[in-house]
């Protein structure tokens, strides 16, 4: 009995170890998953003030973008350096606005006067502004401003959490005026213009001139982050803000006006060149020179085959004129060509016209129809443009070095028309 009794003993105090051991054990997962746990709520604090932030900073910056770019003029507007900065401006319908930093460092906006909070809170708001041209130095000479760089710097709510800087650019269209001469833009539609997604109009060098007749509303549309890199113009009487409409991210970087007289857009008479000679295939990897006027049902371009134009050539195209896969038709250094086109026109693939030369003067391309013209894909080509009747349509990464007088134009996609001086019209036959 005394044995049996010292081996329950023994049991028992195994068992209360064990216990002691357990709990130690214990002690020490709970301390470690409590550890944790306030590692993961410390992240999640972060991460979600870091949305905040993120949000709150994609809040201010569309604001700002979409009031500035709108803007008439700049009124005032702190220095560069200045980190609790302030831009007071006139807005499209006439009335003052102003952003700056409140006094629960909220971003604070609205008529002069009465501001209410926006977005924050902020450590920092800074507005840099430049002039037309020079994006490198900073100015605060409010009627030279046209560009407005705005930085926010936003606190995240969370102990662990980092502050988060913003940065966006607003182009303004200040000081529009009335012209009192006439101006010859590169590019000029009787109807409508479209620059969307990162299509744009601009110049090699300098600032592009884009205009319509029109003064019905919207018949310049810049939308997504399409760009006129210059002026754009509406027709005599109308209101730039009615005929002119940006969305998104769209940008026009120079003034909006007024014609004072509508752009003539010429209607050119078809040549009288005989009858057809049928149709006109160059493909391969031919090459050819046309040094006679040419009357045609289809012309074509294809594979890798070259056409030059040698001395001044006019070319008339019954059907389909079209330039494709690696194929060029080139200007020789004597040569210029006169085109009429009476049904479809294209250059795609990686076609090119007169981009040996890039002299938009060697070329001229009279459409004579409603078909539009397609330059896409890769293609690239230079001329002067007359299409009364319908639109020029560059796409894709196409790229169009001239001038253009027709009905309307559309760039989209990557799509790129650089603005050439104005000599339309020099080789239109009566």
């Amino acid at each position: 009995m005394h044995g049996l009794h010292d081996k329950v003993r023994l049991r028992s105090a195994l068992t209360l170890l064990e216990m002691v051991i357990a709990m130690g054990i214990m002690g020490v997962v709970f301390t470690g998953v409590v550890l944790q746990f306030r590692g993961i709520q410390n992240s999640w604090d972060s991460k979600q003030g870091g949305a905040e932030a993120l949000q709150n900073g994609r809040v201010l910056l569309d604001h700002l973008y979409r009031n500035l770019s709108k803007a008439r003029r700049i009124n005032a507007v702190s220095g560069p350096a200045d980190d609790n900065g302030y831009i007071e401006f006139e807005g499209n319908d006439g009335s003052d606005f102003m952003y700056e930093i409140g006094e629960n460092d909220y971003v604070t906006f609205g008529p002069t006067g009465n501001l209410c909070e926006l977005a924050g809170p902020v450590t920092s708001l800074r507005f840099t502004c430049y002039d037309a041209c020079d994006l490198d130095t900073a100015i605060t000479d409010v009627d030279q401003i046209r560009n407005v760089k705005f930085q926010a710097t936003f606190v995240n709510s969370s102990q662990l959490g980092r502050t988060a800087s913003f940065i966006g650019r607003a182009y303004l269209r200040t000081n529009s005026i009335s012209l009192d001469g006439a101006i010859i833009p590169g590019v000029a539609v009787s109807n409508k213009a479209e620059i969307e997604a990162f299509g744009q109009i601009s110049m090699i060098s300098g600032s592009a001139a884009v205009s319509t007749n029109s003064t019905s509303h919207n018949k310049i549309v810049v939308k997504d982050l399409g760009t006129i890199g210059g002026d754009a113009y509406v027709g005599p009487g109308g209101e730039a803000d009615d005929v002119i409409r940006i969305e998104d991210y769209g940008q026009i970087t120079g003034s909006t006006a007024i014609l004072t007289e509508a752009v003539e857009i010429p209607v050119p008479a078809e040549p009288s060149l005989g009858g057809s000679i049928g149709d006109r295939t160059y493909g391969g990897f031919s090459t050819i020179t046309i040094g006679e006027h040419l009357h045609c049902d289809k012309f074509e371009i294809t594979d890798f085959a070259t056409v030059k134009i040698s001395g001044d050539v006019i070319i008339l195209v019954e059907d389909e004129f079209e330039i494709k896969d690696f194929g060029q038709l080139r200007i020789l250094a004597d040569g210029s060509l006169t085109l009429f086109t009476k049904n479809g026109f294209r250059i795609k693939d990686f076609g090119k016209m007169n981009v040996n030369t890039m002299d938009s003067s060697q070329v001229t391309v009279n459409h004579l129809c409603s078909e539009n013209i397609h330059v896409e894909e890769s293609a690239r080509m230079c001329a002067n443009v007359v299409a009364p009747y319908c639109q020029l349509h560059v796409k894709d990464t196409a790229r169009f070095y001239g001038t253009l007088r027709g009905k309307e134009i559309k760039v989209k996609d990557v799509g790129h028309v650089y603005t050439l001086a104005s000599t339309a019209g020099s080789r239109i036959l009566p």
